[in-house]
């Protein structure tokens, strides 16, 4: 594994509160530094981030987020558990918004993942790029992938229910080919590499277009 996750010594000596932490109400800290980390996430980086300067960003002391994470780790598979709960949320939304329409909910999920991964790249490396590795991941972050996973699972089954699809073609062999080709698109788009492919100049546009091609190949 690589040491973006390794540990940082923990401080023994606890101070009391500074005053800015006063202002926070029970349990908010915590959210606090998960969203301090994430907007850092896409300015330093994994590897440059720390605990201290997380503290820092959220305007507390820098013995503060020991009373939520034991290390660096726990904190950045914080960050990717709201992550993946982020795309929850999003594909629920489609779900209650296009119900009885599965083809438009696999174009619009396919759009949202899309535009989650635009919009927090460094996020979006986090949870997809290897640097946490999943034989260490907390419960939290396990569970947070799982209903992450389930939604495109649903809403592809709501495909197969209105018969959308070939019924040949296994439930995770869908699932798997649009996921892979939403998410390439998404990283490639991300690091600025699709060039003169994306001729629209959006990449929302080209991923519903070439997800739409690849329902029209296997659909009935």
């Amino acid at each position: 594994m690589t040491d973006v996750a390794a540990p940082e010594r923990r401080t023994t000596k606890r101070e009391q509160p500074s005053s800015r932490e006063g202002d926070y109400h029970h349990g908010d800290l915590r959210r606090a530094l998960i969203v301090a980390a994430t907007k850092l996430l896409e300015t330093d980086g994994a590897r440059l981030l720390s605990l201290r300067s997380v503290a820092r960003a959220a305007g507390v002391s820098h013995t503060a987020p020991y009373r939520h994470f034991r290390d660096k780790h726990e904190l950045l598979e914080a960050v990717a558990a709201a992550g993946f709960d982020r795309l929850t949320e999003r594909h629920d939304e489609i779900l209650a918004e296009h119900p009885g329409d599965p083809r438009r909910q696999i174009l619009e999920g396919c759009r949202a993942y899309l535009e989650e991964v635009l919009a927090r790249p460094g996020r979006a490396h986090l949870m997809f790029g290897g640097l946490l590795d999943p034989e260490r991941r907390s419960p939290e972050l396990r569970e947070a992938v799982e209903r992450s996973a389930e939604r495109l699972v649903r809403i592809v089954r709501h495909g197969e229910e209105a018969g959308l699809f070939r019924h040949s073609l296994p439930t995770r062999d869908l699932v798997l080919s649009i996921w892979s080709t939403t998410h390439g698109l998404a990283m490639l788009a991300a690091a600025g590499q699709l060039g003169e492919l994306d001729r629209d100049g959006d990449p929302r546009k080209l991923v519903r277009r070439l997800v739409g091609h690849l329902l029209d190949g296997v659909a009935r």
